[in-house]
């Protein structure tokens, strides 16, 4: 019920004015704000990775991927919340605890193929459990910085990437063979522990049995130029369920289309000239089918997607004593300036996907937050009044009469639509009865 009143007037509205030249406008309906819902989590999603930006250390990042064989899926029932929550935690903690584990005791290889272990890093992990079809698809990405602080010496250790050859931290075939030994021994021993029926149990372990010969994926990419730009990449999946409205195309004869995000592996053409929005392009599902598909993907509560662990959280602690660490400032976090957040935000409105038309009404009606003022051209300069469903002001501070004004007017060409049993999920026609009303 919440996510399907999200952006309605069943949650009411805001109500902005400018600081700069005072003029009044409805920005729009309010949102759930649920992790799960697919039309919330824009304005957030680009706070984050700014406050993410800000708190990384300035050097390459390398990613990884780390992905289960799908004849696991069956473990991870969903069913029962608390062994779907503890599956989970094995699964993000042995990737963690893997990643640190090579980076503190396997030599990695840098500029000159010169090998030197690398010592206390900074990880970040984030979960995903779907794929473009919104089937099961357990999978964390990983990004792992290039430089390590040695506890043992108080120095820094850093890896540089060689221009002419490709280079990783460490070889996958490794890395997957004891990342497969690591996860699959805790995920044994967990299941002995729990209280999940007995079925459920020799069948999991009939499956754990057969995986322990099975090569498990990880993938690994180069460090780009920019540390931002591992942490955007990551952080463009936050607070997302595997499915974004500008991905639903058409909803028809009980059918749902849905726009793809790269090409199908059969597709023979080129796929820079590959149309994602033409309709004979997209695939298509039941009601019931997509319903039970996004679903699947909802985690358990209080669940948290994203984790970090190694050296920023040591520097931290390292702050509050009397001996912080001996890390060169060049490495250290820094705030961006306005241009640098400019940049970031502009780069993830080119990386999200659909139409032109929709990305527009997506921002108008989700993130008011970073509207632009139409009369003086100003951004971020409004004064934001939120008002419940009947009108009423949610706030404590004094309201301006024409605000007030103008919610009435609101409330009342609400109330004529529902009569007439129209819904609205954007307010661009409201707004424009509104400004003649206002006019006259």
């Amino acid at each position: 019920m919440k996510l399907s009143n999200c952006h309605t007037e069943a949650l009411g509205f805001a109500i902005g004015k400018c600081q700069s030249c005072g003029q009044e406008e409805f920005l729009g309906f309010l949102g759930c704000h649920d992790k799960n819902c697919p039309t919330c989590s824009g304005n957030r999603r680009y706070k984050e990775t700014i406050k993410m930006c800000e708190n990384i250390f300035r050097a390459p990042y390398f990613s990884y991927v780390f992905t289960l064989p799908h004849e696991l899926n069956e473990i991870f029932e969903i069913e029962n919340e608390n062994w779907h929550r503890k599956a989970l935690d094995i699964f993000m903690d042995s990737v963690s605890y893997i990643l640190m584990y090579y980076s503190k005791n396997i030599e990695c290889q840098g500029v000159n193929n010169q090998s030197k272990i690398l010592g206390e890093t900074d990880i970040v992990t984030f979960l995903h459990t779907w794929d473009q079809e919104l089937k099961k698809h357990i999978h964390v990405h990983a990004i792992i910085s290039s430089i390590g602080y040695s506890i043992k010496d108080q120095k820094i250790n850093e890896v540089q990437k060689n221009k002419n050859e490709k280079m990783f931290l460490f070889s996958n075939v490794k890395i997957s063979r004891d990342f497969r030994d690591l996860f699959l021994e805790r995920l044994e021993k967990e299941l002995i522990k729990s209280n999940t029926n007995e079925d459920f149990k020799n069948r999991s372990f009939s499956i754990i049995n057969q995986m322990k010969e099975k090569d498990f994926n990880v993938f690994a990419e180069e460090p780009v130029s920019g540390n931002e730009y591992a942490v955007i990449y990551l952080m463009q999946y936050m607070n997302r369920i595997g499915m974004s409205p500008f991905r639903i195309r058409k909803i028809k004869d009980s059918h749902v289309y849905l726009r793809r995000k790269r090409p199908p592996s059969d597709y023979q053409g080129n796929k820079e000239e590959y149309d994602f929005d033409a309709l004979e392009n997209c695939f298509y599902l039941s009601l019931d089918e997509f319903l039970n598909r996004y679903s699947s993907h909802i985690l358990p509560k209080k669940f948290k997607t994203m984790r970090r662990c190694g050296l920023y959280n040591y520097y931290r602690e390292k702050l509050k004593s009397d001996k912080p660490l001996n890390i060169d400032e060049k490495y250290l976090p820094k705030e961006l300036d306005e241009d640098k957040k400019r940049e970031i935000r502009e780069i993830m409105i080119k990386n999200s996907q659909g139409v032109k038309e929709q990305k527009q009404e997506q921002s108008y009606k989700t993130n008011f937050k970073t509207n632009i003022c139409r009369q003086c051209g100003k951004e971020n300069d409004f004064k934001i009044y939120i008002f419940d469903r009947l009108g009423n002001y949610k706030g404590k501070e004094i309201v301006p009469e024409s605000v007030i004004f103008k919610s009435k007017i609101l409330i009342h060409l609400q109330n004529d639509i529902f009569k007439k049993n129209i819904h609205h999920r954007s307010i661009r026609s409201l707004i424009k009865k509104v400004e003649k009303k206002d006019d006259s």
